[in-house]
């Protein structure tokens, strides 16, 4: 009794079926991690907005400089 590869079933479907979902799994990860940094990027953009909103109007009080001890 020997083994001849041609009598097993072919692997092919399967490598195909596997290459498959591989790639759907690494570009739904992909895709999550884009989605995640266009996220930050606009919750950063927020933030900048609403930190010139308030240095706009809420101008600091001109402190006068402390007198020189002579």
């Amino acid at each position: 009794m020997t083994l001849d590869p041609t009598d097993s079933p072919s692997m092919e479907p399967w490598t195909i079926l596997f290459a498959i979902a591989g790639a759907f799994v690494a570009a739904t990860l992909v895709a999550g991690v884009m989605a995640q940094r266009v996220d930050n990027a606009q919750r950063l953009a927020d933030l900048v907005r609403a930190t010139r909103k308030l240095r706009a109007n809420n101008r600091p009080i001109a402190i006068p400089a402390r007198a020189r001890r002579r």
